[in-house]
């Protein structure tokens, strides 16, 4: 398959991923039993019919599952996810009004992207040069240190790794924030002084070293794997042979081979790193993503669904797109990689 061929296969499934999630995602939502209208009438004890039945009415609700999932993608299509439920309020000549969903996924997202960005580049300064000296040393003292090490990395849950790290390096010490967020641009902060670069990355130290960890430890072990691989392949020996120093066969030569199935793995990971970062923004206090969805769950008048749908569709598209964007990259680090065959899944990679 041509590359243009091959871009555009991707691009066209992406589309169709995003479209099945979001009608799904309304459809599940959709299904599940909930009088919206106890939203606005929380502080009346017992809501008549007529009452429930205005308040649902109000809040776009009441019709026909056809008309509230036409209205639904004509929203997501302007990219309006409704309101929040939790913040609504109806005035006495029956204006609805509270937070937009959008505006407020989009400071949760920031939030939760500045985690596993950061997470991500202590990913690649420390799995990268570890695993793959490891791998050129396979069995050697640093080898087995690292392996170790790592198999107790993967071993301790990310929950727990944040809780240490708050303790020993945040509350004992002082060294780092313990928890709170601030926000790189200042306002709405633990303080007044809590603005600019600086203090935004203090307060993200041990976030980021609590989501990383767990995933150093996995690419550490992969890397060196696949760096054993390819050292023994024979345009590796023939480079030895010309006299090509060991550090240059390993950044020239055995990397580059290296990181292809390393980088789909890491579009594959993403679903993962967004679940462990729900642990780690608990135990910091982060207002991201996984804060705002245990909280929307955990409403005294039910499920705020606009926002439960908002978070679904916001982290099923990142997921998508992080897996769109792995295999573009891989197909172009290396050609091979855009060759499929006809019966490939729906997402790629070669049916057998």
């Amino acid at each position: 398959m041509s590359g243009g061929a091959f871009v555009v296969r991707r691009l066209l499934a992406a589309a169709g991923l995003l479209f099945l999630l979001a009608t799904l995602t309304f459809l599940i939502a959709y299904a599940v039993p909930q009088d919206p209208g106890q939203f606005l009438l929380g502080r009346i004890a017992h809501p008549s019919t007529e009452q429930i039945e205005h308040a649902n009415e109000a809040l776009g609700v009441d019709g026909s599952l056809f008309e509230q999932y036409r209205r639904f993608v004509a929203d997501l299509v302007r990219g309006d996810l409704g309101l929040s439920w939790a913040s609504a309020q109806m005035s006495p000549d029956g204006v609805v009004s509270g937070d937009r969903v959008a505006p407020t996924l989009f400071r949760a997202a920031a939030v939760t992207g500045s985690l596993i960005l950061g997470a991500a580049l202590l990913l690649v300064v420390l799995a990268l040069p570890l695993g793959a000296m490891a791998g050129a040393r396979i069995g050697s003292r640093l080898d087995r240190a690292l392996l170790l090490v790592s198999l107790a990395a993967v071993s301790t849950h990310p929950l727990v790794v944040g809780i240490v790290l708050q303790w020993t390096l945040g509350e004992r010490t002082g060294l780092l924030p313990a928890h709170g967020y601030c926000p790189l641009l200042g306002g709405g902060g633990p303080d007044a002084d809590c603005s600019g670069v600086v203090a935004w990355a203090q307060h993200l130290v041990l976030p980021w070293l609590s989501l990383a960890l767990l995933f150093v430890a996995l690419y550490v072990r992969m890397t060196r794997t696949q760096t054993a691989e390819v050292l023994d392949e024979s345009y590796i020996a023939a480079a030895r042979a010309k006299g090509v120093s060991e550090r240059r066969v390993i950044r020239r030569h055995a990397l580059p081979n290296v990181l292809v199935p390393i980088v789909t793995m890491a579009g594959m990971d993403l679903g993962t790193a967004l679940g462990v970062s729900l642990y780690v923004e608990i135990v910091f206090g982060l207002p991201g993503l996984g804060s705002l969805l245990v909280g929307s769950l955990q409403g005294v008048a039910g499920f705020d669904r606009p926002m439960i749908v908002g978070i679904v569709l916001v982290v099923g598209a990142a997921v998508v797109l992080a897996n769109l964007a792995a295999d573009l990259v891989a197909a172009r680090m290396d050609p091979r990689a855009a060759t499929v065959s006809p019966r490939a899944g729906l997402l790629g990679g070669e049916t057998p």
